[in-house]
């Protein structure tokens, strides 16, 4: 008999105490065959201790410093795959060239186009330029840049189809924001995860 998996979230739960007497068993009884799990309820604990400080004053920099270590450690040993995330934030069309009067005696490069999209977290401008290749087949190069509104973190970025759950490609951004995609024919979404959440950039249509 196959057993349940155990989620990043079960652990969570089970750290911060929110499970049912009859949860709570079972996954006590999976961590004791489990050192991995029992090392990251360790870490879990560790960053709620962190965030149950007193809140009346700012925390000093080393303690929010001490958090995001620990939160970035347990996701990492969790082996997190944040776009699945069912959570997101809707980012909002701001900017759309294909929509834009063309202004006399200018022209745009081909087909190329340039989207803004704006939500509380953050701004993302995304630049799509098709490459033919000798074939004929035509291919997009998506250039972009993420620009949060409250940490310097670095971004991440997923590129799925659709109708499809699974990237066809993910890629950190840099230091200054910027990321580079290769994408071939299609509708396309992408989700950025940046301070902790997953913004959803939908009906990204690449023909």
């Amino acid at each position: 008999m196959l057993r349940p998996r155990v989620t990043y979230d079960d652990l969570i739960s089970y750290a911060a105490g929110g499970l049912d007497d009859g949860t709570r068993r079972k996954l006590q009884a999976h961590l004791a065959s489990s050192p991995a799990d029992r090392k990251k309820v360790v870490r879990i604990r560790s960053a709620l201790e962190t965030m149950r400080q007193d809140d009346s004053c700012a925390p000093a920099s080393d303690t929010v410093e001490r958090a995001r270590g620990i939160l970035h450690v347990a996701a990492a040993q969790a082996g997190e795959r944040w776009w699945k995330r069912l959570i997101r934030v809707a980012a909002e069309v701001v900017f759309d060239s294909r929509l834009q009067p063309a202004l006399g005696g200018f022209r745009g490069r081909g087909d190329d186009f340039q989207l803004s999209y704006d939500c509380p977290i953050a701004e993302v401008d995304l630049q799509c330029r098709p490459d033919e290749h000798e074939r004929g087949d035509r291919c997009w190069t998506l250039t972009g840049q993420v620009s949060s509104k409250s940490d310097a973190s670095r971004a991440e970025i997923a590129l799925l189809r659709s109708d499809s759950s699974v990237p066809v490609q993910t890629v950190q951004a840099d230091n200054f924001g910027v990321f580079h995609l290769k994408a071939a024919r299609g509708d396309y979404n992408l989700l950025v995860c940046v301070v902790g959440e997953v913004l959803e950039l939908t009906n990204i249509e690449l023909n």
